[in-house]
């Protein structure tokens, strides 16, 4: 017996059904070669109920795409010296008191990257809902492969027209490894005719903790790096993270990269990381997320 699960639960489609029969069809001459003298039976299809103990996952997407269902709160993205605001990153959650309470569960509730790309332009639509103009630039982050995939780029500048905006308004956040670095430079290259850059603004995001790479900083250029939040941590107390982060200083201000750091938290943090030529911060001690101000 082979035992296949449909996503999330579901019936296997008419279609899926089809499939399965004609690979029973090319499995079975190996199978009845492999076993010699014992019988293969047809495949018979069957819906099984769920494995005991098992809780039923409610489908992510489906519901976080309905009208109404996200809501923005907005973090401040602040110049360290004398914390002037220069814009908000937008953390999308979803219904207050559920299972997508969350933003991080929001972001990790498509199941594949056309869901995923779906869920990014929904979360961008609900950060757009409450923006207005005079609160710098919107950051928010999204998956490398939605940046990849054909038309969301163009759904991304749709959105921004429909709100007045465009794309120098807006800042992509993404956290990128190995061959996603090069994937994501074709698609921003490819995204205005002639292959220039259609003015899309970059944040390499969760940069000095594994999850992105030198290769992201060196060949994508981006107009910011998003310090993650472990070298952040108690910055004015560590050597090794005060040693890291004033070279990634220097490199980023001759190649004309803003950093951010991100999870700033307490005054001593903010004062090293101002002593090391840090210019921008987030994180609670420069404002938490939260509805934007009147």
């Amino acid at each position: 017996m082979v035992d296949l699960e449909a996503p999330r639960g579901a019936r296997p489609s008419a279609a899926q059904r089809r499939h399965l029969r004609r690979l029973t069809a090319l499995l079975a001459p190996a199978f009845a070669r492999a076993l010699p003298g014992n019988r293969i039976l047809p495949l018979r299809l069957a819906v099984l109920p769920g494995r005991a103990g098992a809780s039923a996952r409610p489908d992510g997407t489906a519901l976080l795409l309905a009208p109404g269902q996200l809501r923005a709160l907005y973090q401040p993205v602040a110049e360290l010296e004398g914390r002037r605001v220069i814009g908000y990153e937008a953390e999308i959650a979803g219904p207050a008191d559920g299972p997508w309470e969350r933003p991080a569960r929001v972001f990790a509730a498509a199941q594949n990257p056309s869901e995923g790309a779906e869920l990014d332009l929904a979360r961008l639509r609900a950060a757009l809902g409450a923006w207005r103009a005079g609160c710098g630039r919107l950051f928010l982050g999204v998956r490398p492969e939605s940046v990849r995939r054909a038309g969301f780029l163009a759904g991304v500048a749709g959105l921004l027209r429909e709100h007045g905006l465009g794309a120098a308004d807006l800042v992509l956040e993404v956290s990128l490894v190995g061959a996603q670095v090069q994937a994501v430079r074709r698609a921003l290259s490819a995204s205005a005719p002639g292959g220039a850059p259609a003015g899309f603004v970059l944040a390499v995001d969760r940069f000095g903790a594994g999850a992105a790479s030198a290769q992201a900083l060196i060949e994508l250029r981006p107009a910011y790096v998003k310090l993650d939040p472990v070298l952040v941590r108690g910055v004015d107390r560590d050597f090794g993270r005060r040693t890291y982060i004033e070279s990634l200083c220097y490199y980023t201000r001759r190649a004309g990269t803003r950093l951010i750091a991100v999870g700033v938290a307490t005054p001593g943090e903010l004062t090293a990381l101002r002593q090391l030529g840090v210019a921008y911060g987030q994180g609670e001690l420069l404002g938490p997320a939260a509805p934007l101000p009147a």
